[in-house]
């Protein structure tokens, strides 16, 4: 799914006080000038971003004068005298070449030529050296030189898969059908049912691998703010009522795990109103290169009407024995996709 890049969105980062993490770094509009120092602080940060985890700079925008690791306001750069053709040869001076980065040029409404180059640097599959013959890091918010033992660690990443997260949210029809005239004794004594649509909003994940080998084993955990998520509130009742079962106290957060796994179905037996389906063991399904598997959890039927301002999802994923990879993304910042049929 592409990006999409727009003022209001950059704008985002200021009103919920986005801290500068791992994955994200901001630069005021002096950060890119023409000097050799500025170009070779360039090369800098964005050759330690892909060496650690990938990530976004965001060239255009001052951190706050208490607290330096939050945004502070838009900080426009010229595009007249930066361009994003100019920006794109000072950072293919890094060597090896970056392969998937992106510049997204967003226009700010201050002047017609104010930008901010938002840029995305994709996690490496190998170690990039800055145009000062260096190897960084990104360390505790700054771009720090590397240890032996670290550029080996980095080149050896064509040898494991690399599985990252994309996310993506739809907006679907629920259909069911209510009979208007059932009672608790004769729930289905309706003549004639009636269709009832409700939204149903589904969070998908794709679990891609960008690595250069395939994945035997992969697990992912997603924590979601409990808030966003689907409850099924005449499920924890029936369980209560019929069995004893008490529903788990509602905690601020509830994490979910998924892995790679299938299972073959050996048996259809019919019954008298369905059918039920019986099945083989577990087992893993091997994700290729470029490949990934997907995975939805249901979210609130609300959450379009709920203040999403500081709600994250943090994700955890493992994949053989490659190194453990963690991050978080703002709900706001993952694509809404209306696929319920606009004829209703």
């Amino acid at each position: 799914m592409a990006e999409v890049w727009d003022q209001s969105r950059v704008e985002q980062y200021i009103t919920q006080g986005t801290e500068e993490s791992l994955t994200l770094d901001y630069k005021a509009a002096g950060s890119l000038a023409k000097s050799d120092g500025k170009k070779a602080e360039i090369t800098k940060d964005v050759s330690a971003m892909a060496n650690s985890a990938g990530g976004i700079i965001i060239y255009g925008m001052t951190e706050d004068a208490t607290n330096r690791h939050l945004p502070g306001a838009v900080d426009p750069v010229d595009r007249n005298q930066i361009s994003k053709e100019w920006l794109e040869q000072i950072i293919s001076n890094i060597r090896p070449k970056i392969d998937g980065l992106v510049i997204y040029p967003v226009s700010i409404s201050s002047a017609p030529n104010h930008v901010v180059y938002v840029v995305d640097i994709p996690q490496s599959h190998t170690a990039h050296q800055a145009t000062d013959k260096r190897y960084y890091k990104r360390f505790n918010f700054q771009s720090e030189p590397m240890e032996d033992y670290e550029i080996r660690d980095v080149m050896n990443r064509d040898q494991h898969p690399l599985i990252v997260p994309k996310f993506g949210i739809f907006l679907e029809t629920e259909t069911k059908m209510s009979y208007s005239t059932a009672t608790s004794m004769f729930p289905y004594a309706a003549s004639q049912p009636d269709p009832v649509h409700n939204l149903k909003v589904m969070l998908a994940i794709f679990a891609v691998n960008e690595g250069a080998v395939f994945a035997n084993y992969v697990n992912v955990n997603l924590t979601l703010p409990t808030e966003i998520v689907y409850q099924d509130q005449a499920g924890d009742e029936i369980l209560e009522e019929l069995f004893g079962i008490t529903p788990p106290p509602n905690e601020a957060y509830q994490t979910y795990s998924k892995e790679n796994t299938e299972r073959d179905v050996l048996e259809v037996v019919p019954n008298l109103n369905d059918v039920t389906y019986k099945y083989g063991p577990s087992r893993y399904v091997p994700i290729l290169p470029k490949r990934y598997f997907t995975w939805e959890i249901r979210l609130s039927s609300e959450f379009l009407d709920l203040d999403k301002r500081n709600c994250f999802i943090e994700w955890e994923i493992f994949a053989d024995n490659a190194t453990a990879l963690q991050g978080k993304i703002a709900v706001t910042d993952i694509k809404i996709i209306d696929k319920r049929d606009k004829a209703e």
